[in-house]
């Protein structure tokens, strides 16, 4: 049964139709990969999703239910997680904190109204920081809650912006291109994490452009190009599709050649 249902998405800013009747499935417990060339509309879906931008027509349902007009942080709290493919955190306030603002946004009051209703010692804000413990460790994180983002790898710091995604009640996890910029050991340890995420119950919709990690580990793949779908399959269903290879996967061999 699914539990993220998007049906005939659309959206064109003037003359540019970014998205057209995008339609997708995602199942709990799932990874669903959405690949494309540059340009084919992926994250403008992810922004529709979470409605940072708004769609001109389409449903996006969460367990049956129409998110689409509801504000960002009501979709949150609804149960979808997103990180960004670019790193985006408080680099200047301890990795602890960082996850916790998330988790205290999560319980709709701000932390500094908590330090002055309630004092730096306060059980709320102590059970808020466990929390963010909690979710550190699920992430590997335990050993740098102290730490300082901007004093990270890049790595982790990708890690530290996914327990933030994870610090509210999350039933959806959209990663964008969650292994840009990692070395290979970086990538590895990301990838654990997203098959650990997935044995959790979390339905996961993906956008990667690495092939390999798309083909290793998702379970659903959807292709896109100049905002429709244009496949949808099985990876081994998808690499030998003709469309996709010549959308796609001819881009990359082509500029090999």
């Amino acid at each position: 049964m699914a539990i993220l249902e998007i049906k005939r998405l659309s959206k064109s800013f003037g003359g540019l139709q970014a998205v057209l009747d995008f339609n997708c499935v995602v199942k709990p417990g799932e990874i669903h990969a959405l690949i494309g060339p540059n340009g084919a509309g992926k994250s403008t879906v992810f922004n529709l999703i979470c409605n940072l931008i708004k769609p001109d027509a389409g449903e996006v349902l969460l367990n049956g239910e129409n998110l689409v007009g509801l504000p960002p942080h009501r979709i949150t709290e609804k149960g979808i997680g997103r990180t960004f493919q670019n790193v985006r955190l408080f680099k200047n306030i301890s990795v602890r904190a960082n996850v916790a603002v998330a988790v205290n946004a999560a319980k709709r009051h701000g932390i500094l109204q908590s330090i002055v209703r309630s004092g730096p010692n306060s059980a709320l804000l102590r059970s808020v920081y466990e929390e963010a413990d909690q979710v550190l460790e699920i992430v590997g994180l335990t050993h740098r809650a102290n730490s300082l983002p901007k004093n990270l790898p890049y790595g982790e710091q990708k890690r530290v912006e996914l327990a933030r995604a994870l610090a509210c009640p999350v039933k959806v996890l959209l990663l964008d291109e969650p292994t840009t910029g990692m070395n290979p050991t970086e990538s590895e340890t990301m990838l654990e994490l997203i098959q650990s995420l997935r044995q959790r119950g979390l339905a996961i919709l993906l956008v990667e452009h690495n092939m390999r990690i798309v083909m290793g580990i998702s379970d659903v793949v959807t292709v896109m190009n100049f905002g429709q779908v244009i496949a949808e399959g099985t990876p081994m269903e998808v690499c030998s599709d003709e469309r996709v290879i010549s959308a796609y996967l001819g881009e990359k061999r082509n500029a090999r050649a």
